[in-house]
């Protein structure tokens, strides 16, 4: 294993090294054995890869040229790697100017994918219910095309756009791909905002613009969408924020391959580790969340979203002032990831902090991604906590229809239009009349989505307690 000369120092933080929250001097151990774990599981990958029946480089000579492509620029920060981080420049996201698929390509994969859907397949790493999707080894055609389109030049072009990350075509093997499906008449519009784990994303787009409107692949860090022309690729580095861009009308279909690199890059540590946490909440190993996301902070310092975990992690243990420091840090390595404001929300309440505080965090979340349900829970419940039922009722009944289908959401603006719950509005009573009237499981909620963030019906009432509390 070779660490990076840059990454030591980061191994050694103190509390007056970057960055500037103290990480618990217990968990400041070596990581060796921590990193062969993970180095274990990236060999496994590149084996199910073969497995699987992913083509990789073929040894052609000539190889293949490189497909000319447009460049746009985008801040390396954005990537949240680290010191380690294999991507140098600001060159991150490239356009293929030539197609790498047919037309016909294209619409056969589109009918095998949708073949395969409408029997009920879907691959283990749809997010949300708001797209459909298939993996590609479960669809043989697809994945004979795919190959073809792998040797004839797709992974010459990822290694000569990353020369940095990439020792060439025949160290790149594919860790997955998908074809994913968004359906605006079946309400499938969109994806949220993500990082894909592995180190290399190539979107490559299977309809034609004119089937769809809006749309696209956005990229947070440029604050845009870029949608190619049918058979066209998208590559940036896997750590870079994007989302499926929501489309309005039409449909959308897009295969998307996630590629690795034979030896895996330092700096992919830090997002091995965050997965291993979250595996480690959801079998209840307390300690080992925390362990495992401090070391990836030793890997990643500037990744906010390990922030955002490790505070999820201390709010969890009742830590409200320890768990605030890191949603704060998470804010300023990202300001537009609407989930940690939404945390350090849910946070302020519970620390009896003036309601107003929350809710401008609630709002501000809301303003940087309208979908995001814990945020809306929490604002209703809140609103309605501190008495402001005409104010809960309005801004609930603003929520796009895909939220207020929630069950908590319905909960709460069924909760508002009862005029039995105007009566109580600063009263102790209230909180037992929301507990009898509205079927609470986590209108104080956290978003990041892991195990150990869950809120209960007894944190709920402690909300309403804290808020009514106050004169």
């Amino acid at each position: 294993m070779v660490v990076p000369a840059a990454v030591w120092s980061a191994l050694q933080l103190t509390q007056s090294s970057s960055p500037p929250l103290p990480i618990p001097l217990s968990l400041l151990r070596p990581i060796v054995g921590s990193l062969r774990v993970n180095e274990q599981r990236h060999r496994e990958e590149v084996e199910e890869s073969a497995r699987l029946g992913y083509a990789r480089a073929a040894l052609a000579s000539p190889p293949p040229p490189p497909l000319p492509s447009t460049r746009a620029r985008v801040p390396p920060r954005a990537l949240g790697l680290g010191p380690a981080s294999p991507f140098p420049t600001d060159e991150l996201v490239f356009t293929s100017e030539a197609p790498v698929l047919s037309a016909a390509s294209c619409g056969a994969i589109r009918r095998e994918a949708a073949a395969h859907i409408a029997a009920g397949g879907k691959s283990s790493f749809t997010m949300v219910e708001t797209n459909r999707d298939a993996n590609v080894h479960a669809l043989p055609l697809t994945r004979r095309l795919l190959n073809r389109a792998l040797r004839a030049g797709l992974l010459e072009w990822a290694a000569a756009a990353f020369p940095a990350a990439v020792d060439g075509a025949a160290e790149l093997f594919v860790y997955r791909a998908l074809v994913v499906q968004y359906d605006a008449a079946a309400g499938l519009t969109r994806q949220p905002v993500h990082r894909d784990a592995a180190l290399l994303s190539v979107i490559i787009s299977l309809s034609e613009r004119g089937e769809y409107t809006a749309g696209g692949t956005w990229i947070e860090a440029m604050g845009k969408a870029i949608a190619p022309p049918q058979g066209h690729a998208l590559l940036h580095p896997s750590a870079l924020r994007h989302s499926g861009g929501e489309i309005t009308s039409g449909e959308r279909w897009v295969l998307v391959v996630f590629l690795g690199h034979e030896k895996l890059k330092f700096a992919e540590h830090g997002r091995r580790f965050k997965a291993r946490a979250k595996e480690a909440a959801e079998n209840g190993e307390a300690a080992e969340v925390q362990r495992l996301l401090y070391e990836g902070l030793r890997v990643c310092p500037d990744q906010p979203e390990l922030w955002s975990d490790a505070g999820g992690y201390l709010h969890d243990r009742g830590d409200l002032s320890s768990a605030l420091e890191h949603y704060e840090m998470a804010i300023k390595l990202n300001p537009a990831d609407a989930h940690p404001h939404n945390n350090r929300g849910a946070a302020l309440v519970e620390s009896n902090a003036p309601p107003q505080f929350a809710l401008q965090a609630f709002e501000y979340a809301l303003s940087l991604d309208p979908y995001l349900v814990p945020a809306w829970r929490n604002i209703g419940g809140l609103l309605l906590a501190i008495g402001e039922k005409e104010a809960a009722g309005d801004v609930l009944a603003s929520a796009p229809a895909c939220v207020q289908a929630d069950a908590v959401v319905a909960s709460l603006r069924a909760a508002v239009e009862d005029e039995s719950l105007a009566r109580c509005h600063r009263q102790s009573l209230w909180c037992t009349c929301v507990a009898q009237r509205v079927s609470l499981s986590a209108v104080l909620e956290r978003s990041d989505g892991n195990a150990w963030t869950r809120r209960s019906s007894s944190t709920t009432a402690r909300m309403c307690v804290a808020v009514l509390s106050k004169p």
